[in-house]
């Protein structure tokens, strides 16, 4: 699927496996199909998405599998998969922006923004708690695929084409036609982000804004942070910090206060020493 000209299908009889495209389909498993039962195999229709497991979690909790559901409603956050024993539901919570989605109800599926989280065979614990990265290092491993530029299928599909009786003859639009190529390059400007909101271009620059906001505002909390910890700091010292000059001079008025103090007693003595003297 899409159909292709001629067809490609094969044969797999119940219980056996065939290879189609080199994907090995195991039919071994099935019990119960009945006539005109179909599956539709997806290969890369759904992507993973990045799951980090808390590290305080429960050794017994397994983890929730996620997938991309719609790459239009993808947003440039993360999520935060936390369980409540109490109702056993996970909550879903937006990571950095701090919006709660929504609950899943343990062992069950839910979609958000366009990712699915899968709750399925797990068992936690109160608090444990799971990081979803849906877009994190997705194009990571992105290469370039093409190696004879020749041979790339530009042309479109030509549904309502016909053949030389009349007869619907669907195939390909026409060696003039270019309408992959055209489709392939309306991506750029193509609302294929954010809900249908925002192109490639408008998704990185808003990506790079958002991360020199955060970056800034982070870099301001520091410098207020330093600020009120050397405040603070000063106002301990006023209390019960050592002024060394400040001591210097209290050091100096206790020596004088020291000197008159002996002098003091010096005279006392001599009128002492000299009324004995007068009396004998």
């Amino acid at each position: 699927m899409p159909k292709t000209n001629p067809p490609v299908s094969i044969t797999i009889a119940p219980g056996a496996t065939g290879t189609l495209d080199g994907v090995d389909i195991d039919t071994s498993g099935l019990t119960g199909a009945a006539a005109g039962d179909t599956w539709d195999i997806q290969l890369t229709a759904q992507p993973a998405a990045k799951v980090i497991g808390n590290g305080n979690n429960d050794p017994l909790a397994g983890d929730p599998t996620a997938y991309i559901q719609d790459v239009s409603q993808l947003t440039d956050q993360d999520y935060r998969l936390r369980f409540d024993a109490a109702s056993n539901q996970y909550s879903v919570t937006r990571v950095p922006e701090g919006t709660v989605l929504g609950q899943i109800a343990a062992g069950d599926k839910a979609v958000f923004d366009g990712v699915e989280i899968n709750t399925d065979g797990m068992n936690p614990a109160e608090g444990n708690s799971w990081l979803i990265q849906p877009t994190r290092a997705a194009a990571g491993d992105m290469q370039v695929a093409i190696t004879d530029p020749a041979k790339v299928a530009a042309a479109g599909w030509d549904a309502n084409a016909v053949d030389t009786n009349g007869n619907p003859a669907p195939g390909p639009a026409g060696s003039a036609s270019g309408d992959n190529a055209l489709m392939l390059a309306a991506l750029r400007s193509g609302k294929v982000l954010g809900n249908g909101t925002m192109g490639l271009n408008e998704a990185y620059s808003q990506l790079v804004n958002t991360v020199a906001v955060k970056t800034q505002s982070n870099t301001t909390a520091q410098k207020a942070q330093e600020s009120l910890i050397q405040q603070n700091y000063s106002a301990q010292q006023a209390v019960s910090g050592v002024n060394l000059d400040e001591e210097y001079i209290n050091l100096q008025q206790f020596q004088e206060q020291y000197r008159a103090a002996a002098r003091l007693i010096d005279t006392a003595s001599t009128l002492f020493d000299t009324l004995l003297s007068l009396r004998s």
